[in-house]
């Protein structure tokens, strides 16, 4: 399995290679891309590493454009963990960075963050629909961003998680009132 760093070297050959070959006109994946997406995609540094890289790259946006390939969509489900997990937390940070960024008055890391928060709706959009995890783990955030930053612990262990995540990043009231405004939505695709 990748390491996070190498991760990352393969997302970005990955998401540019893809990127080129819808712009030849072709299916965005190979059989080759397509089994190297499964493997990357089937652990959490290799997740994480594909989705900083991805979710973030302006060069390669038309990869993104609806609807999204049915590789990148399989390899995300045939993975509920950590891929479930993973696409429920970029939503969710980069929501609340966004508007951080803005509050701070940088216009520059706020687009960054507004393209990996649409970027990551996108990739939730296609996967939901046949994707139990996710929807789950979507729940359990939109019930935590109901939850105040001082409440006592919640009952159910999967929504504390999600609290204790969104206390631990510092998301205040709005940040997660715009978190529950992305998640909602989503959720009505399913």
């Amino acid at each position: 399995a990748a390491s996070f760093e190498q991760a990352q070297k393969i997302g970005l050959t990955l998401g540019s290679s893809m990127s080129a070959r819808i712009k030849r006109g072709e299916s965005a994946t190979a059989k080759d891309e397509q089994q190297a997406l499964l493997a990357l995609l089937s652990h959490s540094d290799g997740a994480r590493g594909f989705y900083v890289t991805t979710l973030t790259d302006p060069e390669i946006d038309n990869v993104f454009h609806e609807p999204i390939d049915p590789a990148i969509v399989d390899a995300i489900i045939a993975s509920p963990d950590p891929n479930a997990q993973l696409l429920t937390m970029n939503i969710a940070m980069s929501t609340a960075t966004e508007l951080a960024h803005i509050a701070n008055g940088d216009s520059d890391y706020a687009k960054g963050s507004a393209l990996t928060r649409t970027r990551t709706g996108k990739l939730i959009a296609a996967s939901i629909p046949t994707f139990a995890p996710l929807k789950k783990h979507l729940t359990d955030l939109l019930a935590a961003t109901n939850t105040p930053q001082t409440s006592p612990p919640v009952a159910e262990a999967a929504v504390e998680a999600y609290r204790k995540f969104l206390n631990r990043w510092g998301y205040d009231a709005e940040m997660r009132q715009a978190i529950a405004a992305q998640v909602r939505p989503l959720l009505e695709i399913s």
